[in-house]
């Protein structure tokens, strides 16, 4: 995604990755899931703990092989003034196997 058609506009393009179906082994048996209601965002929740911690590992091993993405607002958005040398993005497609 090019950059400035990023929300908000942003300094640098967006690259989607993808994976190959299964890619990444879930642990079937996993129910360590914790959903959280947000006080004051009607509907809203969080999920804590979505993942074990070899999981986690290795989405972030994922991200870490293929490179994060510098994010940067552009001039004239809302977010322009704040800066991080933290601000970086891997955003990743997933296949229908991971979600189902």
């Amino acid at each position: 995604e090019e950059g400035a058609e990023r929300k908000p506009p942003n300094l640098h393009p967006l690259t989607i990755h993808t994976s190959v179906p299964n890619s990444l082994a879930l642990d079937p048996d996993y129910r360590g899931v914790e959903k959280i209601t947000v006080p004051f965002v009607n509907g809203s929740f969080m999920l804590n703990n979505l993942f074990t911690p070899e999981e986690a590992t290795a989405i972030i091993h994922a991200g870490e092989a293929v490179g994060y993405d510098p994010d940067q607002p552009a001039a004239g958005s809302s977010a322009a003034d704040k800066k991080s040398i933290l601000a970086h993005a891997f955003v990743w497609l997933t296949d229908q196997e991971f979600i189902d």
